[in-house]
């Protein structure tokens, strides 16, 4: 049975999916009534407008999702005393958004249509992945709200990424760590890994603060088991573990990390 933490952050990760999907929604509602095909550096600058303020807003909510999440967390693993420095709302990255919704927007759109698309199907295209980055978008300000409190309450001791059941090679890989990620740039177990923090578009993993060497998420380490046995001795682990991870059996129940 998941423990009391773990269950918050399932509900937690749930929740924040729930934000994103909301503006994924919007995105892809917007995308067909804003964009002309025929002109796609003229209609954009306005589609790109409104979306980059539906981001802005879903961040906004995600975060204090976040806030309310670490509080909970706290009171959970029956921390004493207070944190003032709950999660603050980021500075907006206007750059990062914009560029982010270019490439992903008519940066696809003309791809897909120089690759043999017609102007529709890769109009669509470009919605669904130009929406999938601003859900992305949405998704990191709480994830970086949770990473905050926990670099700066002294009563974490790291935290650790859960998975939404279903992750792709790398997300498993990260989740297998464990409460490992104290700071923005980790070594998982002893082996250095790099941008640990990193999310893709369409990922669906969350964060689980840690008070207590107890917080480790369930699942955790039989996953970390399971990339011992199949990396060892591999000259690159992370490339044999991408090829067990789509080769595994389809039968083989999938750990969703801190359920």
């Amino acid at each position: 049975m998941p423990s009391a933490s773990d269950t918050a952050a399932h509900q937690h990760r749930i929740q924040q999916t729930l934000i994103a999907a909301g503006v994924i929604r919007e995105v892809l509602a917007v995308w067909p009534r804003l964009i002309d095909v025929a002109d796609i550096n003229g209609s954009w600058p306005v589609l790109r407008h409104v979306i980059m303020n539906l981001v802005r807003s879903g961040r906004s909510r995600s975060v204090a999702a976040a806030t309310s999440y670490y509080s909970r967390a706290r009171a959970i693993a029956d921390v004493p005393g207070s944190f003032i420095r709950v999660p603050s709302t980021p500075e907006f990255p206007a750059e990062q958004v914009a560029t982010a919704l270019s490439v992903t927007g008519p940066g696809m759109l003309k791809r897909s249509i120089a690759s043999g698309r017609t102007p529709e199907q890769a109009a669509v295209a470009a919605a669904a992945t130009s929406s999938q980055s601003a859900g992305r978008l949405v998704l990191d300000a709480g994830r970086q709200a949770v990473e905050e409190a926990v670099k700066a309450d002294p009563a974490a001791i790291g935290y650790a990424r859960v998975t939404d059941g279903d992750p792709c090679a790398w997300c498993a890989m990260l989740a297998s760590r464990g409460v490992v990620y104290k700071t923005a740039y980790a070594a998982g177990r002893g082996q250095e890994l790099g941008a640990v923090n990193r999310f893709h578009d369409g990922c669906g993993c969350g964060e689980k603060p840690a008070f207590t060497e107890e917080d480790e998420p369930e699942g955790a380490e039989e996953l970390y088991w399971q990339w011992l046995t199949v990396t060892s001795g591999a000259d690159d682990p992370l490339k044999t573990w991408r090829k067990h991870w789509r080769n595994r059996l389809n039968d083989t129940p999938t750990l969703e990390v801190g359920a």
